[in-house]
């Protein structure tokens, strides 16, 4: 019965708060019910304004604002946080013309506490490109200094539109932030969306530990054993409070033609709370998130020689996927730092081997170099191979980077470990494919062409056959050079956008299958 109740609770969240009222166990201290007539911005004693359209760190594309239309109260008890697609006069953005506006507000300057609950009940916004987050930051008291990420920051509930059904709480700190946050996400259960209803986000905060709940189930405690070797724990002196609906942006991405606008951002309030004395802020409830959410499905087998996707890892740490500029479109992995890993399980490299890589990488930082180390096994297995690794312009500027590959046979799992002398992100992982050239050495970059033949020499004209083909989907790439049999023609390295290779030398009556 506990189980079918939370079930339940999850499924269609809950319905219209009732007036401020403090759970067992803890004493309210700040609250806004936003219960005020249609059209109001909210107090002004309590909430400030992030504005302005410079992406905020994170390539968004909406311009802040502190007009009504797009923060102000709906008339029925809830603040609503508006984007609309609309380009606002005397406003600039970082991309150039503004396509969007919304709203940031904050208690900066205003309410600020060290511990205790914060709790809000929100229904998001849904649709490709969106990203609601109700979070906190720490005031300039903290021993880790005034900066971004020293100060801290941590966040409640972040949600993106491509997940409608989940939601993460994170931690950020010097050593864990951006792509490397300690982080851990939520799913509703049967596929529920967040969109569809209201749901209340929280976390319980003491000394030394954050909890996280959706709708009063636990599903992340972390402690400063969680954090990176070494890395402080800066959640130590007073937060403040901060809510908003970002649109686009590196995380989500760009919003889609099927996403909506205007579209609001629903909350019902924010509540902030102390515990009573007689209750300790380190008791957990005795309500857990059900475990499936966490576990993942065994691996499939995976074809070295066929593109695997870096977005499809099995496991990961640090790393955080994104919508993808590149050709073909789909995602990337981004906010790639030191020492983070992905790991791809069941490859198999065939029994004869391979012999090279080509990985499709993108980077804007500036002057930061460092290397895709490819383990089989284990982070600390054997290493089969290194990608370098350097700027390309952009972290949406693509380029194909190429690496000699040994001693890799037999179906393995593959951890790509990155390294670099830089502590921040460094580097974008879009895919990466293996080849076996029969022996030779695999080409450095993809400007290489095809080998120089004279006029006389032609490639052999006998019909090549390969192992019996897993199934492929007719409305995925079929890369030419993938096929099982062919008669004629002969691959080579390509310079077109993606890199890998081609087929070439193509006569009347040559064919592949």
């Amino acid at each position: 019965m506990v189980a079918l109740a939370c079930s339940a609770q999850l499924l269609v969240g809950m319905t219209r708060a009732q007036a401020a009222t403090a759970p067992a166990g803890w004493s309210l201290s700040w609250s806004d019910e936003f219960d005020t007539g249609a059209g109001t911005r909210p107090n002004s004693t309590k909430w400030g304004y992030d504005l302005g359209g410079s992406g905020f760190g994170n390539a968004e594309r909406q311009y802040y604002t502190d007009r009504p239309e797009n923060v102000s109260t709906d008339g029925t008890g809830n603040l609503a946080i508006t984007a609309r697609k609309e380009t606002l006069a005397g406003t600039g953005c970082w991309y150039g013309t503004c396509q969007y506006t919304s709203g940031r507000v904050l208690t900066k300057n205003k309410f600020t506490q060290r511990y205790g609950r914060f709790e809000s009940r929100i229904k998001v916004p849904a649709g490709q490109g969106v990203w609601p987050a109700f979070w906190m930051q720490g005031d300039d008291s903290g021993s880790g200094g005034t900066a971004w990420p020293g100060r801290g920051e941590l966040d409640i509930m972040e949600n993106v539109g491509y997940e409608p059904s989940k939601v993460h709480g994170s931690l950020h700190g010097p050593g864990y932030s951006g792509g490397a946050a300690v982080t851990k996400g939520f799913t509703l259960p049967g596929g529920a969306k967040f969109s569809d209803a209201f749901h209340t986000f929280a976390v319980e905060w003491a000394p030394n530990v954050v909890r996280w709940y959706v709708d009063d189930v636990l599903y992340q405690t972390r402690t400063p054993a969680d954090l990176p070797a070494g890395a402080p724990w800066v959640f130590d002196h007073p937060f403040y409070i901060l809510m908003n609906f970002a649109v686009g942006g590196q995380w989500p991405g760009d919003p889609s033609p099927s996403t909506v606008f205007p579209q609001s951002m629903l909350v019902d309030y924010v509540r902030v709370f102390t515990p009573s004395s007689s209750t300790s802020t380190t008791t957990a409830p005795t309500t857990t998130a059900p475990t499936t959410t966490t576990t993942a499905p065994p691996a499939a087998p995976r074809d070295a020689r066929s593109r695997i996707e870096a977005e499809s890892y099995d496991a990961a740490t640090g790393v955080a996927k994104e919508t993808t500029t590149d050709t073909g479109g789909g995602q990337n992995i981004g906010w790639v730092a030191n020492g983070d890993s992905v790991t791809y399980r069941n490859v198999n490299f065939g029994s004869t081997g391979i012999d090279g890589v080509n990985a499709r990488v993108a980077s804007g930082a500036a002057g930061a170099t460092g290397t895709a180390e490819l383990h089989l096994d284990s982070a600390t297995g054997p290493l089969g191979g290194t990608l370098p690794l350097g700027p390309t312009g952009g972290w949406q500027t693509w380029v194909t980077k190429a690496a000699t590959v040994t001693g890799a046979t037999g179906t393995r799992d593959l951890v790509v470990v990155f390294r670099s002398a830089q502590a921040a992100e460094f580097v974008n992982l879009n895919w990466l494919t293996f080849t076996d050239s029969g022996g030779s050495t695999v080409p450095s970059t993809t400007t290489t062409v095809a080998p120089t033949t004279t006029s006389t020499t032609v490639p052999p004209t006998t019909t090549t056959t390969v192992p019996a083909a897993a199934g492929r989907d007719a409305r995925a790439r079929i890369e030419a050079e993938s096929y099982d049999a062919a008669s004629g023609v002969a691959k080579e390295v390509t310079t077109d956008t993606g890199g890998g290779q081609d087929v070439g030398w193509i006569s009347n009556r040559d064919h592949m299958v």
